[in-house]
């Protein structure tokens, strides 16, 4: 195995996903995720703390959406996993509007919203056509846009 490869952290979420889908979450070990993408156990453990869940969004991870998804659905670990990051994601939002002084209790609302957004966003970006070159965000902007259109009509 190449020590200093281009490229692992790509290889090794594509190995995770692969497992995941092919034998389980809980089946699949590090060790594995590593062999498959051609890396060491420890040059796995530089990119990640543990079993790799998510990574960023890009073109490249664009096609593992779906894939993911079905490995979520399959996993009570990963679907507790992705339930922790929405909390800390809309925290994080949450308290980035704290600091550019948005009032409670619409800062704590938006930051609710803005989770749901990007979950939108995210499946319609990932499950969308592949000649689609714009990216995740107008697909989130789009989402964020629909939950505004639906609190104003609620009056």
């Amino acid at each position: 195995m190449a020590r200093w490869q281009a490229g692992a952290t790509q290889r090794l979420v594509v190995a995770a996903v692969d497992l995941f889908t092919e034998q389980g979450y809980d089946a699949t070990t590090v060790t594995q995720i590593a062999e498959r993408a051609g890396v060491t156990k420890s040059t796995f453990f530089r990119h990640f703390s543990d079993k790799p869940a998510s990574s960023a969004m890009g073109p490249a991870n664009r096609e593992l959406g779906p894939r993911l998804k079905a490995a979520v659905v399959a996993s009570t670990e990963l679907q507790e996993r992705d339930a922790l990051k929405s909390v800390g994601l809309a925290a994080a939002m949450t308290a980035t509007l704290i600091a550019r002084g948005v009032p409670d209790p619409t800062v704590h609302l938006a930051g609710e919203l803005g989770v749901l957004a990007f979950k939108r966003g995210y499946a319609q970006w990932s499950e969308s056509d592949r000649d689609d070159t714009e990216g995740l965000a107008p697909h989130a902007l789009a989402a964020l846009e629909d939950l505004r259109a639906a609190t104003a009509s609620l009056g």
